[in-house]
């Protein structure tokens, strides 16, 4: 019996359809979100109105919280790039000890071509997103309550704290991707 060759086109153009629309609807949910809560009097944080529509929401939190989209583009785009290194360097079982990055890079090229390389960067830049849009406003907002109910004050131990449970809230996260770029 004859292999039966495994078409990478949907796995490829199905990561891709995800990024896309979840780039798409991140920014959606997150301002129908925070027109939802405001205005509430069971937290006295969100009891001020903050938004007067959808538009003013996007705008406003685009402003003042920038960072989080920034982030998300920079993981998508360094993860895409990385994807050689990443998954395929890691699925080479057969690497030897003069076996280097350019030889590996060689040989995936001559057997796959280009498409061969970036095999994988659709899971792969999702997962970047996920893990970064979620650790950057996790560091935030644990760094600011650390600070603020005066468990810690602005030291590197508070930093440290914030730093080790973003990384875990990422982790976590980006657990269900990680299992299927694997």
């Amino acid at each position: 019996m004859g292999q039966r060759k495994i078409s990478w086109e949907p796995f490829v153009y199905g990561g891709l359809a995800s990024v896309t629309a979840e780039c798409g609807t991140f920014p959606i949910d997150t301002t129908k979100t925070r027109l939802q809560i405001q205005g509430q009097r069971i937290d006295a944080k969100l009891s001020q109105v903050k938004y007067n529509g959808m538009i003013h929401a996007l705008l406003r939190i685009f402003k003042e919280e920038v960072n989080v989209f920034c982030g998300i583009v920079a993981g998508i785009v360094s993860s895409s790039f990385a994807n050689p290194t990443d998954v395929r360097m890691q699925a080479r079982s057969s690497l030897s000890g003069k076996e280097t990055m350019v030889r590996a890079f060689h040989d995936i090229f001559r057997q796959e071509g280009v498409r061969g390389l970036w095999r994988g960067v659709g899971p792969t830049a999702q997962r970047a997103a996920i893990v970064v849009g979620v650790e950057l406003p996790a560091y935030d907002m644990i760094k600011k309550y650390i600070i603020n109910h005066h468990i810690m004050g602005d030291t590197k131990e508070t930093h440290f704290v914030s730093s080790f449970t973003a990384g875990l809230a990422g982790a976590i996260a980006s657990t269900p991707v990680d299992v299927v770029k694997s």
